[in-house]
């Protein structure tokens, strides 16, 4: 058998192949899986001595956050845990975080004098001192020692009282003075 094709056929034949080569549909891709959004964890906690507007939860990355910190009445606020210091504090949310509102007692000045001639000890009964100040409610005791020839005649200002020694609780700033007389 002798199979000869004319060229009219042969590019006829040639034709149909490529048209039918080209025009074959390609598998259309699926559509994309919308991601869930990004969200980090945030804890938010007061220390002793105040409170803080929110406990944190799970928040979408990018959230802004602004959270104030509010001590209690004998205490100040001192600084969040990650070193700032700015309240309310404003936070973007960028990772996983805890944060923790620091707060302080209350510092209060004492201030001890004498009128005439002797010396006064100040004791702490019932909490720390720092260099000048003591933190609020800090119970001190103040004894009166006169000088020789002089006698200790009472205290004044904060406290009015003849008892020997005093406590005293400092509670706001204060000035006492003792009296010492010949």
């Amino acid at each position: 058998m002798n199979y000869s094709i004319d060229m009219k056929t042969y590019t006829l034949l040639l034709s149909a192949f490529f048209l039918l080569a080209c025009s074959k549909q390609e598998p259309e891709s699926p559509m994309p899986t919308p991601q869930a959004p990004v969200s980090y964890t945030i804890t938010i906690s007061a220390g002793a001595g105040g409170s803080v507007s929110s406990s944190g939860g799970n928040y979408e990355a990018g959230t802004q956050l602004n959270i104030t910190a509010t001590p209690d009445g004998e205490y100040v606020f001192s600084g969040w845990s990650n070193g700032a210091t700015a309240n309310p504090l404003s936070i973007t949310v960028e990772n996983d975080l805890s944060l923790t509102a620091n707060f302080e007692k209350k510092t209060y000045a004492l201030s001890v004098f004498t009128a005439g001639e002797g010396t006064v000890a100040e004791t702490i009964v019932s909490a720390g001192k720092l260099p000048t100040d003591y933190t609020s409610g800090t119970v001190v005791r103040l004894s009166a020692t006169a000088n020789e020839n002089w006698n200790f005649s009472g205290w004044s200002g904060a406290v009015s009282s003849t008892d020997n020694p005093i406590e005293l609780t400092v509670d706001s700033a204060k000035t006492v003075t003792a009296t010492f007389l010949e």
